[in-house]
């Protein structure tokens, strides 16, 4: 907890990826087709509180997000889309602040909050 509040004392970003070495960070993978993944990811996601949807890019399979932190602050969240095999669907998730200043780890609680949300979700198809 304090790592990740010192990390965010410098840095205003977070994402997830592959070779994360904390499991939060870690892209998940669920089997799911990807067409099916994108409909149910929205789904989720309208239901977070907070997060409101700006766009969406299926080309390069992007959902953009924005949330207001409680100081006030923006953030701008990316979920990315893959399709990673016949029926099964990796998404990785990018958040960042707004501002010059760090987000004392604030970018991580949304991945976090994000993933937590999505895993229950595709709980059986993981």
């Amino acid at each position: 907890m304090f790592k990740r509040i010192f990390k965010g004392l410098i840095r205003s970003h977070e994402q997830s990826d592959e070779r994360a070495t904390d499991p939060v960070l870690k892209t998940r993978y669920y089997k799911v087709m990807k067409e099916k993944a994108w409909d149910e990811i929205v789904a989720v996601m309208n239901a977070l509180p907070g997060y409101q949807f700006c766009f969406e890019l299926k080309k390069s399979g992007e959902l953009v997000y924005m949330k207001k932190t409680a100081t006030g602050r923006i953030q701008d969240i990316t979920l990315t889309v893959t399709k990673t095999g016949s029926i099964q669907t990796a998404i990785d998730i990018y958040s960042a602040s707004r501002g010059i200043f760090g987000d004392l780890g604030s970018n991580y609680r949304v991945v976090r909050q994000v993933y937590l949300a999505l895993d229950r979700h595709f709980a059986d198809r993981v």
